[in-house]
């Protein structure tokens, strides 16, 4: 049986005896010094033992943890022997440096709940092992049979059985489809063909110069010497941003559908209207945010490195690749400075997954190493690239509009508060957001981090002045 190893402050005990409980009720086995050690033990040696034995290694985020040098020290005893490390925050903290690289599963109050499937797959507890609850009795017939059973705390194992009910044709039903087949071919093929036969063959002309347009086009023109020619426009309209080059592409007016059923903060999948805009076809790179520093209205990153790289911004070889370790603020008035601003977080999904409810930037296909830059989140090694990549550099991962990088490398701030309920009752047409908040709002996923995360809808938070080695931007602004 699976060993977890909780590491944590005893001040956090009430939250990891409901953590150890809702463990063991999923079939783990779990080990907590006051749940594992027996009077007169070493509990020093005891704890290295358990450490050792354990497959899993849990370390609860808060600041009572983090101030703790045992935590540290087991925390780092169990890196040293390669355990795998879960790390979940439960109060919000300074992340310390110990730490830092690694991403966090966030079971903040009501998170919890939601997450804690999240948690048993980091664990690779499979959803089939254990017992989901019923979906809500609010939900829609639509969420209830497309989503994806979650689990929950405190469930006990059980079996479903599923059933299948056979679908019988009446031959009236199978008589009138066969009709309607013939009735649809003849409207596609015999009707051109005796179109053509009853049309004049007009005598060939020259042919006509278009407009360009912003939309796709596909023009075949036939000389009298029967050999096509072919002229295709690019699929996205662009523009160039004058204050740093950065190329901007371009997504109409009009409705998509926005949020998924997965996660309670992403409901309810709502339709959406929104004015035409432009919006950054990569990320803000390196070379870009250096302008912005030079003019005086934006602060260097906080750091010049990335999680590989001693030397990262400011480094010629790395001129095209995202700028991180900036927070909230800088992102904001680097676009100011450019002319632009930080999209909503409505622009950026429509921009990610278009009109069609793609769940990914390039469609419904699951994430590989030839779309984006991403990792499986359950350590630092198991990533397509172990740092952030040149922007760009997944034509193959391209959004419907001509947008790159939507997907992993890092992680994208948004302008939008953060609000969990916020769908519920957002405005239907051009939403901004809530009006006040605590945390912003990032998009995009990583090139580390929880594979569950990398859905074009998921949305992730953190305190405005948050910086780390996965994070930083794009802009956009409104059309014309």
């Amino acid at each position: 049986m699976t060993q977890v190893f909780i590491s944590y402050s005893r001040k956090d005990l009430a939250f990891v005896e409901r953590l150890a409980k809702d463990l063991r009720a999923a079939g783990l086995e779990v080990w907590y010094d006051l749940s594992g050690l027996d009077g007169g033990a070493r509990w020093g040696q005891e704890i290295q033992n358990a450490i050792e034995a354990s497959q899993i290694f849990v370390v609860v985020l808060s600041p009572n943890s983090v101030a703790s040098e045992w935590v540290e020290k087991e925390f780092m005893y169990a890196n040293s022997l390669k355990k795998r490390i879960i790390p979940l925050l439960y109060q919000p903290c300074k992340v310390p440096m110990w730490f830092i690289n690694l991403h966090f599963i966030d079971v903040q109050g009501e998170n919890y709940d939601g997450h804690f499937w999240v948690i048993l797959k980091a664990m690779g507890v499979k959803a089939g092992d254990v017992a989901v609850k019923e979906q809500p009795a609010a939900a829609t017939s639509t969420q209830a049979s497309t989503a994806s059973p979650k689990l929950l705390p405190g469930d006990k194992v059980k079996e479903k059985k599923k059933s299948f009910k056979v679908l019988r044709f009446h031959p009236v039903w199978i008589i009138a489809l066969a009709g309607l087949v013939v009735v649809i071919v003849f409207a596609v093929w015999g009707l051109p063909a005796l179109a053509a036969r009853l049309t004049p063959i007009p005598t060939p002309t020259a042919t006509a110069t278009r407009r360009p347009t912003p939309s796709p086009t596909l023009t075949l023109t036939l000389a009298p010497s029967l050999t096509p020619t072919i002229t295709f426009t690019p699929t996205a309209a662009l523009s160039t941003r004058p204050a740093d080059d950065m190329m901007m592409v371009y997504v109409p007016e009009g409705n998509f559908s926005m949020g998924n059923i997965y996660y309670p903060a992403d409901q309810p999948v709502h339709t959406v209207y929104l004015d035409a805009y432009w919006i950054d076809k990569t990320e803000v790179t390196n070379a870009m945010y250096a302008l912005c520093v030079k003019a005086g209205a934006c602060q260097a990153p906080s750091q010049s490195s990335s999680f590989t790289r001693s030397s990262y911004y400011g480094n010629p070889q790395y001129t095209n690749y995202p700028v991180i370790y900036v927070n909230w603020t800088d992102a904001n008035a680097y676009c100011a400075w450019a002319g632009a601003r930080l999209q909503t977080e409505a622009q950026w999904e429509k921009a990610a997954r278009g009109t069609d409810g793609r769940t990914y930037p390039w469609g419904n296909a699951g994430p590989t190493c030839s779309l984006m830059n991403m990792g499986s989140g359950i350590s630092v090694t198991d990533v397509c690239v172990g740092d952030t990549s040149a922007v760009g550099s997944y034509p193959s991962g391209v959004s419907p509009y001509g947008a790159l990088d939507m997907a992993g490398n890092v992680w994208e701030w948004v302008n939008d508060w953060f609000d969990g309920a916020y769908y519920a009752s957002s405005p239907a047409s051009n939403p901004q957001g809530p009006s006040t908040g605590t945390v912003r709002v990032m998009r995009g996923s990583a090139w580390v981090g929880l594979m569950d995360f990398i859905n074009s809808a998921f949305r992730n938070r953190e305190d405005p002045g948050y910086v780390s080695n996965n994070v930083g931007f794009r802009c956009s602004r409104l059309s014309p």
